[in-house]
């Protein structure tokens, strides 16, 4: 429906905004102490993800996680990588790699596109791959 379809667009620029701006976030706390600021993302995301867990299926997301013996290792494992990825981020951005950080985030998501037609076998359309050459041109640009 074209109303949902609008609104769709809206959040979506309206996250690529507040996306770009967050790097401007971190730089205004560069007086903070990186391995500080990533201790609250983490504490308080837990905090919030958990509380809307309780309240949206109370001990249901812990029971599916229970009954699936790899689910718990895997759900630590992505926890730290995104731990990581976070610190580094933050690091990065602290210490005035707005630039770097900004084409690794870049870089990013043209790579999953490539695994995912050379892997998975995907096609794209003719406007998609309009779309990732134009940002692969974009990534090449900050690159050089």
């Amino acid at each position: 429906d074209e109303k949902e379809q609008r609104r769709g667009l809206l959040v979506t620029a309206s996250t690529f905004v507040i996306w770009g701006l967050v790097p401007v976030y971190w730089h205004l706390l560069n007086e903070v102490p990186s391995f500080q600021i990533i201790a609250h993302r983490i504490i308080w995301s837990t905090v919030l993800v958990l509380g809307w867990l309780l309240i949206s299926s109370r001990l249901g997301w812990w029971q599916k996680i229970a009954a699936q013996p790899r689910a718990l290792p895997i759900l630590l494992v992505s926890s730290l990588t995104i731990a990581f990825n976070w610190g580094l981020y933050i690091w990065a951005v602290n210490a005035g790699h707005v630039i770097e950080t900004s084409l690794g985030y870049f870089i990013n998501p043209l790579v999953n596109v490539l695994l995912g037609v050379l892997v998975l076998k995907e096609r794209l359309r003719r406007l998609q791959w309009v779309a990732v050459a134009m940002a692969a041109v974009g990534v090449a640009w900050l690159t050089i």
